[in-house]
């Protein structure tokens, strides 16, 4: 997470902020890639794919918010 926001959005954040954020506001779990599954349903990971990407830019804003304040 942390080298996705540095390389797409240009922020550098520390560990514990972005930790912080994908786990205690967008209440999910920081995880490693892993090999898909030839059994899963390419529709729901479209789906969780384009969730991703609002959840992404919920962060961005956050993070360009708290760093104004």
């Amino acid at each position: 997470m942390q080298q996705w926001l540095a390389q797409t959005l240009g922020i550098e954040a520390e560990y514990h902020a972005v930790y912080q954020m994908t786990r205690y506001r967008l209440k999910a779990k920081l995880k490693a890639a892993r090999p898909q599954n030839s059994k899963q349903n390419p529709e729901q990971r479209e789906a969780f794919k384009k969730k991703l990407v609002d959840d992404l830019e919920l962060l961005s804003q956050y993070y360009c918010q708290v760093q104004q304040d």
